[in-house]
């Protein structure tokens, strides 16, 4: 895939990123990078630290409280894009 337009940068950081930054502020997440890459199915890579083992399942009412109060930039983040895969990193060692 190529490099995500400035459009949907933009509508990025300004509806996922802005949420996510929220999240950061009230201590639901603990970090938000944004990484550019060519996948087969995906041209940007979101990474969420959370503070505790549960990860978005521990924030999710919380973070839903979030996107309810947000205005979106755009359109719905349909058109912004999709998540394609989640991973979890557990560090320290655990599974």
């Amino acid at each position: 895939h190529d490099q995500p337009s400035p459009g949907r940068l933009m509508a990025s950081r300004s509806n996922w990123l802005a949420m996510d930054r929220i999240a950061i502020a009230r201590g639901l997440m603990s970090s938000v990078g944004l990484r550019y890459g060519s996948g087969s199915d995906w041209n940007v890579v979101v990474t969420v630290g959370y503070p505790q083992p549960a990860g978005f399942e521990g924030i999710r009412s919380d973070f839903d409280t979030i996107r309810a109060a947000h205005k979106f930039v755009g359109g719905p983040l349909a058109t912004v894009g999709r998540i394609v895969a989640t991973r979890r990193l557990t560090v320290g060692g655990g599974s």
